[in-house]
């Protein structure tokens, strides 16, 4: 190798190979947690070509979609997998678990939530209050 590329050829394969271990942030979250109760509507964000996955703490009974041909809807254990079947899509989303409804308002668009986890905000409130 000539000199001049000697000079800027080990900074920048430093430069490159620390660049190959710095996150890049994505716009979607993992994880998150919606304590809700009857009075409350969550927010779920979705992604064409994703599946979110809603965690409830019981099998649900019944999932009723407002406009069904915008989400794909499936039933595993006590999880729902949701997906939107076209970019821009928006729903609202009843879930019937137990004897209490969830309210959820799907929005497809660039950012989407991969798991969520759906607590009872009553059930949670409850317990703490028992543990005072």
């Amino acid at each position: 190798m000539n000199t001049q590329i000697k000079h800027w050829f080990w900074p920048v394969v430093m430069t490159l190979a620390i660049c190959a271990f710095i996150p890049i942030k994505s716009g979607a979250t993992d994880y998150k947690i919606l304590k809700l109760n009857e009075s409350t509507i969550g927010k779920i964000y979705l992604s064409p070509g994703r599946t979110t996955v809603l965690s409830f703490p019981m099998k649900p009974s019944k999932v009723i979609v407002g406009n069904q041909g915008s989400f794909s809807v499936q039933y595993v254990e006590n999880d729902l997998a949701l997906s939107p079947t076209r970019a821009g899509a928006r729903s609202n989303l009843f879930v019937y678990v137990a004897s209490r409804r969830f309210a959820l308002d799907l929005i497809s668009g660039q950012t989407a939530d991969f798991i969520v986890v759906i607590r009872d905000k009553d059930t949670e409130t409850e317990r703490k209050n028992a543990h005072e």
